[in-house]
This record gives structure tokens, sequence and C-alpha cells, in this order.
């Protein structure tokens, strides 16, 4: 298994279009642990754990929404965090 972290910032319309919840309702069908949560600056941060395959799939998904627009995607690997077994939305 090809385990990751990612920090992601995204930019666009990710604020109110339902893109936090959208992002959990993948994340939990698709086995990822993390986070998400919308900044003050209208940007949104996530943090995504777990098979690289299904992380890209997630942010697949998340591109090819009709009602999400995102222009700006900038992602880091970070370390992975054991025994995280849930995604929220904080």
């Amino acid at each position: 298994m090809d385990i990751r972290r990612y920090k992601i910032y995204f930019k666009g319309r990710v604020q109110n279009v339902g893109f936090r919840y959208k992002s959990k309702i993948l994340a939990t069908n698709l086995n990822l642990s993390g986070y998400v949560r919308n900044l003050t600056n209208g940007d949104v941060e996530m943090e995504i754990q777990g098979e690289m395959i299904y992380i890209q799939n997630l942010l697949d998904k998340l591109n090819h929404d009709w009602v999400i627009d995102i222009r700006e995607i900038n992602k880091e690997e970070i370390e992975i965090i054991d025994d995280e077994r849930e995604f929220k939305i904080i």
C-alpha cells in the first residue's frame, strides 16, 4: 500500500458550495482520513491520508463537480498520523 498524507489548500469557488460535505462523503467512501475546513480568506484547507490512488480519486471528483470551481490547488506531503481513522469537517 502506498499510504500518504497531504496538506492541501484549495482556491476558487470552494466555500458555500458543499465542498466540505462532498469531501467528507468521498473520503469516508474511499477509506481516507483527515479533515477539511474553511479558512477566513475564502480558501479551504484539507489534510488527507490514505492510499494515493484513492486520494487522487477524491481530488478528481472534486475537480469535476459542476458547482465547485477549483482554480488552484497547493499540495504538500506531510507526515502520516498513525491510528487516524476518520475524516472530519472542522
